[in-house]
């Protein structure tokens, strides 16, 4: 921050130029200044991290690079799943996902790296409601019963660990929280096997629906011992336009008792 003077520029910035109302800085403009100052924090290849109530935004590549790199194969990219998982959560905690492409040399974009961004937008037009112009909701997710793993062994995703591939007497996360106005988004990473699924600590008034978005059907549901209970339907393939996690849509989210502690 000496060599560049970075105090003097922001000094600047912030009262003297034309955009000082309106400018926004990250935290990239001293040393030790990572996640301590700035408006926005940058976590890379963080995905696990969380700030309270502090705007940021998660970057990282669809591999191991940033850029594009002729090691890499197949299996060092993340799957289409995996990366809307990862947007799926870090919205629900209030940030940004920040995900890199790297063209090759004649500025080509790899079809490995097209094939992740399409599968992605395919998800994103069913179930875009759920995610853009959205805010964190009183929780960022809900847990089923059993102990919370913090920390992934190795290479593996803590997410993924946290989602779909749970070690035995470990919780998992069943589903993500978004809003907007007065709708609540519920984003589950698996569609339930018996037929129903609950919204925790939650009670709903008369006139509210849930729809799933991926199929655009209403369901039924009923409060249940502080909880809400949805009858989902059964899974077919067929009817089911993206499979990469699932959005119940609930209305009138206003009027309901929140039982969350």
């Amino acid at each position: 921050d000496t060599t560049w003077q970075a105090m003097q520029f922001l000094s600047w910035l912030y009262n003297d130029s034309p955009v000082k109302d309106s400018i926004v800085t990250n935290d990239r403009w001293g040393s030790n200044v990572r996640f301590h100052h700035g408006m926005i924090y940058t976590p890379e290849y963080q995905p696990d991290k969380t700030f309270h109530d502090h705007y940021f935004e998660e970057s990282q590549g669809m591999g191991y690079s940033y850029g594009y790199n002729r090691a890499e194969n197949a299996w060092d990219y993340s799957s289409a799943r995996s990366l809307i998982l990862e947007l799926v959560d870090i919205v629900s905690r209030g940030g940004n996902f920040l995900l890199d492409i790297g063209p090759t040399a004649d500025g080509t974009i790899p079809p490995i790296m097209q094939e992740r961004l399409l599968q992605i937008g395919k998800w994103l037009k069913v179930n875009g409601d759920a995610i853009y112009g959205t805010r964190p909701w009183k929780v960022n997710c809900q847990w089923s019963e059993g102990k919370h793993l913090e920390e992934a062994k190795g290479k593996d995703s803590l997410l993924l660990k946290q989602t779909l591939y749970p070690d035995p007497d470990y919780a998992v996360k069943q589903m993500f929280f978004t809003h907007k106005n007065n709708t609540l988004f519920c984003i589950m990473p698996k569609y339930p096997d018996n037929g129903k699924v609950n919204i925790n600590q939650i009670t709903l008034k008369k006139g509210s629906t849930i729809t799933l978005l991926c199929t655009g059907q209403k369901l039924s549901w009923k409060n249940k011992d502080g909880d809400v209970e949805v009858m989902m339907p059964p899974y077919y393939p067929d009817k089911i336009k993206v499979a990469d996690a699932y959005v119940l849509k609930v209305t009138d989210v206003t009027n309901a008792m929140s039982n969350i502690k």
